[in-house]
């Protein structure tokens, strides 16, 4: 974990809260957060435990947020990536972009209608399924 820490340029507490979660009390409030990097379990005590795309997924939320995104507004994408869109490892996936204040997802991959393409545009704000820059889109619906 701390040697993945130093490669990703980030504290090895940082790491250590977005491999294995996290969760913290402050006046009577707790706030927990999960896992949100790909892990494996270590089969000795100095063996890796952060696969290959692990590491390319922190590199990724490193940078993301290093652009500006609040850590408030990363977790929430990358669950509903998950949940709604059923991307795992989004980290890693060539559709996540960032504006450096939202996460963003390119769904024109998702269209084969060129019409639909244009309507929906390319990128969609993860967080509210707002179309990057204007009006609010469902990954399902077509606007005509």
């Amino acid at each position: 974990m701390a040697e993945a820490a130093r490669h990703l340029d980030v504290p090895a507490s940082t790491l250590r809260n977005w491999a294995r979660g996290y969760e913290w009390s402050s006046h009577g409030r707790t706030v927990h957060g999960d896992p949100i990097l790909t892990t494996v379990e270590a089969k000795q005590r100095s063996g890796a435990s952060i696969p290959f795309v692990g590491l390319a997924e922190g590199l990724v939320l490193a940078a993301i947020r290093q652009s500006g995104v609040p850590p408030q507004r990363i977790r929430p994408a990358l669950t509903r990536l998950d949940e709604e869109f059923g991307i795992q490892h989004a980290l890693a996936s060539k559709k996540l972009y960032t504006d450096g204040a939202e996460v963003l997802l390119d769904i024109s991959t998702d269209l084969d209608d060129p019409a639909d393409k244009q309507a929906l545009g390319d990128l969609v704000v993860v967080r509210n399924g707002q179309r990057h820059g204007d009006a609010p889109v469902s990954r399902n619906s077509r606007e005509s």
